[in-house]
């Protein structure tokens, strides 16, 4: 009978015996049941239960014997020092459950398993050789669990029985798998004399279950999260100590060296107390409060540790946080963005928290860039603004938040504090990073300075607030100066500050600054008053400055600027800085943009006002034009029809008090083709430049009210470039070679009765020989027919792409003498016979030694064989706080109003102790005197700096003004005095704060 009928519902027993022999013929991996899962009593040294032989069932012919002796012949006998025997005693064995199903696996072919087998003799008989190596070598082994293999049950697989093989054509019996109360009787039979089979687990990998899912895995994770503050989750305490006592539940006393740990905090003490219900713990004794960097130390404290609330006794106190700015680079480069973030001087992103700019990645060890001085360590630790302290008690109130009673408070180290802070109450709250004072008094080397019944500070260089400390100066043209500013911070998107400010010779002045920021719009308004200057005919006199930029939306955008002062002498008089005394026009202008993609639009109105402070004519300068509106519109399509389409256009009405009047418009479209390709490119550009004039108002009576003029511009502009690797102090670098030819065609106009309303002529450098007009603006369009020719060759670091220095050589060569002047001035450089080339240009600039740079510039006149322009300057600055400047400037009156040459030497650089001179040293070579001098001195203590400078500037009106500085630093807390910093960073290159990094300030400016 087949299989599929011997197997059927109707005989339990046969059921059994036949399906489990079917199942034992299918391969070694013949499967054993796991429901239920039950242990051979014959491992535990007990027979199995009595069974009555099942009825045999008919199979097909098949040399029984020789199989049912190979199969008798792999029972091996389990070793009696392995297995414990025991007294035979009955032991009932439960009835087998039907068998769970399991998909068939496939086996090697060996000799059919008749369906029933003779009972086998309680001792089986004589093993062949092989049988009998076989029962040695599993007599030796102990177990067959070795080597350890995981079961495979325990995978849901099936374990391979010993001596089991498939007959071939017998498929195994999907529904009724072997177990161990379904073998065959002569196994039972082997089981009561003792013999158990061997249970053998395949050499081969078990073979999985086609059911598509993935073996049970555990998920990796990137790291460990701790547990959030204020997440609601119950944090658990741990207490350690010599000796515990107390009531479950209800008390716990640790003693001897005790020590709790909850929710990232390690408080340990003499004595500990801790109240579960509470969640409260009690520390007495040599008590210390460590909680991630903040630690105190005091003789007793309570307080629930989870929520932060409690009260300390006597405490010394250290506390540390990360400020927003360095938390935002720390965040920064653990995302790797960009890697390391460097500037030009080496300096990590913590030293430029206050200047600076990103420039490049941090080079590789032993690269050009590392070679050249840039250094390729990791950068330092982010700092952290760290205080010290002592008080009576220190009164806990949550998270980041502690009230400190009749305490001190100090940035500095607590063995050398030069500045510290008393105060009888002092609340910081390094949520809103905000500290408040009651009845405080700030000590510098022991010594009240400053008394303040309600003093609000920052804390991680956020502002609030308050009155500022007063800051003070004083000046040669206003006498003493002294203010005392109030910081208005009326929301976190604006604020204010308030300067009343006094002049001992001129009199009192109100200086207003307000800041505003929002989602689509910025802005700061700035004014100053000063109703009676007792210097100048008790005159009222005022300045202002709006600056003010908005979204509209929907592509359109607007600005404002708008600034005014009361007189010429304004600035003269009452600024200090040359940058602003120097100022002789102020803009006044309002824009309108819109951006429609491909193309944009703008409306203009804009106006001047012009300075004239000196009462020399030939030193005044005229009012130019005031337009109102100017529209604009520029379009471009790079891929029209193959070709890079642009058009340009432009309307405007000028307006003068004297000048002629009238209104321009101009269009320019241009078509180019470019042909790029790796290496080089070579691109042709034509265009038109049409302009026409209606004028309201003519100084000329010889001038047409309607003038027009179309100009045909031709250009091509064709480049290639070279590399080859080469070395620079031993480093390995690419060097290439960038040739430039720009050729220019534009026929001759006559210009002479157009008006000038706004074109100059512009300045000769390497942005301007590439250009295709000679003049600004739009009124005069050069004729040309000339080539530029240029050569760039730059230094580049080959593992970062750093450009560590560049070269550039240039001139200009005329097929015709140009005709189109500006206004009778002919363009510098040519003359009646000398106008077939332009001057030449050399310029280099980059690192030339370690810490080292280089800067150069050359404006040669080969016709006249003079130089026209040249500059030359050196920087070395070995490390911030160490730096030298030195530079050299000549310009002949041919390029600019006048001769100059001016010798510029300045620097920082330690001198002895803390101390660091800084200075800077203006001279002009002319005019045999200083255009501008300072000259100071740096004190840096750690946590403290004071800065003494003196700053000297010429003005406009022959003479010259004198300020002084003095300013007291306290790190992370505030300045006093009047603020040099921006003065000196102003005057010298690469100046670095000797007490690196610095606050935002507080008292002062």
């Amino acid at each position: 009978m087949p299989p599929s009928r011997a197997c059927n519902g109707k005989q339990s027993l046969a059921l059994i015996v036949c399906c489990g022999v079917a199942a034992l013929a299918a391969d070694e991996a013949a499967a054993q049941a796991a429901t239920p899962l039950r242990v051979d009593p014959a491992l535990l040294g007990q027979p199995p239960a009595e069974k009555k032989p099942a009825p045999a069932q008919p199979a097909e012919p098949a040399a029984a014997e020789p199989t049912a002796e190979k199969a008798r012949a792999d029972v091996q006998p389990v070793d009696a020092q392995a297995v414990e025997r025991r007294a035979l005693e009955p032991a009932a064995v439960p009835e087998p459950r039907p068998a769970v199903p399991t998909a068939p696996a496939a086996a090697p072919a060996s000799p059919a398993i008749p369906a029933a087998a003779p009972a086998l003799p309680a001792r089986a008989p004589a093993k062949a050789p092989a049988a009998r190596d076989a029962a040695a070598e599993s007599s030796v082994k102990t177990t067959t669990l070795t080597p350890l293999r995981v079961h495979p049950d325990l995978l849901r697989t099936t374990p391979a029985l010993a001596g089991t093989a498939p007959a071939p054509g017998v498929p195994r019996a999907p529904s009724a798998p072997a177990t161990l109360a379904g073998i065959d009787q002569g196994r039972e039979t082997a089981w009561r004399a003792g013999q158990p089979p061997v249970l053998r687990f395949s050499d081969e990998a078990p073979e999985l279950p086609d059911t598509g899912a993935a073996p049970a895995a555990l998920r990796g994770a990137p790291a460990l999260q701790p547990l959030r503050p204020g997440d609601g989750v119950q944090r658990p305490i741990f207490l350690i100590a010599d000796e515990m006592t107390g009531i479950t539940d209800r008390e716990m006393v640790a003693s001897g060296s005790a020590e709790a740990r909850q929710a990232g905090a390690v408080v340990s003490a003499d004595r500990l107390t801790y109240w579960p219900i509470e969640d409260e713990l009690e520390a007495a004794g040599n008590v210390r409060l460590e909680q991630g960097e903040d630690l105190v130390t005091g003789p007793r404290m309570r307080m629930k540790i989870a929520s932060q609330t409690g009260v300390f006794e006597e405490p010394s106190y250290s506390l540390k946080r990360e400020a927003k700015w360095a938390a935002k680079e720390r965040e920064r480069q653990e995302r790797g963005v960009g890697g390391t973030v460097i500037d030009a001087y080496g300096q990590t992103a913590w030293q430029q928290a206050t200047a600076g700019t990103y420039r490049t990645g941090r080079p590789e060890p032993g690269s050009l860039m590392n070679v050249l001085g840039v250094s390729a360590d990791e950068p330092a630790p982010l700092p952290q603004t760290e205080a010290h302290g002592s008080a009576e008690r220190i009164d806990f109130e949550g998270e980041n938040r502690l009230r400190i009673i009749n305490g001190s408070y100090t940035t500095c180290k607590p063995d050398d504090p030069g500045w510290h802070l008393r105060a009888k109450e002092l609340a910081l709250d390094y949520d809103r990073e905000v500290g408040e004072g009651h009845s405080s008094t700030v000590y510098f080397q022991d010594v009240p300075i400053f008394w303040a019944p309600w003093l609000p500070f920052p804390l991680n260089n956020q502002r609030r607030s308050g009155f500022l400390a007063p800051t003070g100066g004083s000046s040669t043209s206003s006498g003493l100066t002294l203010s005392t500013p109030y910081y208005w911070n009326i929301a976190p998107d604006m604020d204010a500050t308030i300067s009343p400010r006094v002049y001992s010779k001129r009199g009192i002045q109100l200086a207003t600054e307000y800041r505003y920021l929002g989602y689509h719009h910025t802005g700061n308004v700035r004014a100053e008053y000063l109703p009676s200057d007792q210097q100048s005919n008790n005159d009222s006199r005022y300045a202002y400055a709006v600056l003010h930029q908005q979204n509209l939306g929907r592509g359109f955008s607007g600005s404002l600027n708008l600034s005014g002062v009361s007189d010429d002498r304004y600035f003269t008089d009452l600024s200090s800085r040359s940058v602003v005394s120097s100022q002789r026009q102020l803009l006044r202008q309002g824009v309108l943009t819109y951006g429609g993609g491909w193309w944009s639009a703008s409306v203009i109105g804009q106006s001047y006002q012009t300075l004239n402070p000196d009462p020399d004519p030939s030193q005044r300068i005229a009012k130019p034009y005031s337009f109102a509106p100017r529209i604009e519109v520029s379009a471009r399509r790079p891929d029209f029809y193959g070709t890079d389409f642009a058009f340009f256009g432009q309307y405007t009405s000028f307006t003068h008090d004297t000048l002629t009047q009238g209104k321009r418009t101009v269009a320019y479209p241009q078509l180019s083709l470019p042909f790029v390709q790796p290496g080089w490119y070579v691109t042709p550009k034509f265009g038109v430049h049409a302009t026409n004039y209606s004028l309201d108002r003519r100084t000329n009576a010889q001038w047409s009210e309607s003038i027009s003029r179309t100009l045909p511009i031709l250009s091509v502009d064709a480049g290639m470039t070279f590399e080859r690797e080469t070395s620079w102090f031993g480093a390995d670098a690419v060097q290439t070679l960038e040739p430039r030819l720009y050729y220019l065609n534009v026929p001759y106009r006559e210009q002479a009765q157009i008006p000038n309303f706004d074109s100059a002529i512009a300045d000769f450098n390497f942005a301007q020989i590439f250009s295709e007009n000679q003049f600004l603006g739009y009124d005069r369009v050069s004729d040309a027919n000339q080539l530029t020719a240029a050569v760039t060759s730059r230094l580049i670091d080959p593992t970062s792409g750093a450009e560590a220095m560049r070269a550039m050589f240039g001139q200009r060569y005329y097929f015709r003498r140009q005709r189109v002047d500006l206004d009778g001035q002919t363009i510098p450089g040519q003359t009646q016979d000398k106008w077939n080339r332009s001057d030449f240009l050399a310029a280099f600039s980059g690192r030339i030694l370690p810490k080292t740079w280089l800067d150069a510039a050359l404006q040669y006149n080969p016709s006249d064989r003079r130089t026209e322009r040249s500059s030359i300057g050196v920087r070395y600055q070995p490390e911030l706080g160490k730096v030298l400047n030195a530079s050299y400037r000549f310009a002949s009156d041919q390029v600019s109003g006048g001769d100059l040459k001016n010798v510029d030497i300045s620097g920082q650089w330690p001198i002895w102790g803390g101390w660091s001179a800084v200075g800077r040293y203006n001279y002009s070579i002319l005019d045999h005197k200083p255009v501008e001098t300072v000259a100071g001195l740096e004190y840096g203590a750690g946590c403290w700096a004071i800065r003494l400078v003196s700053h000297q500037v010429a003005t406009l009106s022959g003479r010259s003004n004198t300020s002084f500085f003095i300013q007291l630093e306290l790190n992370d807390f505030a300045r006093i005095g009047s603020n040099p910093v921006d003065l000196l960073r102003r005057n010298i290159q690469g100046y670095g704060l000797s007490n690196q990094p610095i606050a935002d300030p507080v008292f002062g400016e």
